[in-house]
């Protein structure tokens, strides 16, 4: 799917404020509701936009997040990428190109939480060889 201006303007609206309705997103660009509708719909299905909730960890009793910086065997940076992806704590992933091949934020209940994951998960994942943290408690 090629996007033009007005799925641009869609996805910038809905990147301020998921909520807003079809009504309010079709006012601001000039269209029908319908058409606001079937053209989000469209973004989502060809994977040009995801709708999701976003939870706030601390209201959910996460009060430490910590970015972990996280140097990877070059041969098993996809590997290490999908493990972390998969663990609950891992707010976000990403490739970094500062002194660390990755970057992890994570959320946690406590420190001894966050030492738990370090020692538990980052040190088993094959292919990790050193992590440095970095952590703020909300």
């Amino acid at each position: 799917m090629k996007l033009n201006e007005t799925d641009r303007r869609i996805v910038s609206l809905l990147q301020n404020d998921t909520r807003q309705t079809s009504a309010a997103i079709a006012r601001i660009v000039g269209l029908s509701q319908s058409t606001i509708r079937r053209r989000t719909k469209l973004l989502v299905e060809d994977g040009a936009l995801i709708i999701r909730a976003v939870p706030y960890p601390s209201k959910f009793g996460f009060i430490v997040s910590a970015m972990l910086g996280i140097n990877v065997e070059p041969t098993k940076l996809n590997q290490v990428i999908r493990a972390l992806s998969e663990c609950r704590e891992a707010d976000f992933v990403a490739i970094s190109i500062s002194r660390h091949h990755l970057i992890c934020i994570v959320s946690v209940r406590n420190l001894d939480e966050l030492h738990l994951f370090v020692q538990s998960v980052i040190t088993i994942i094959p292919g990790c060889e050193r992590s440095s943290v970095r952590f703020s408690s909300r």
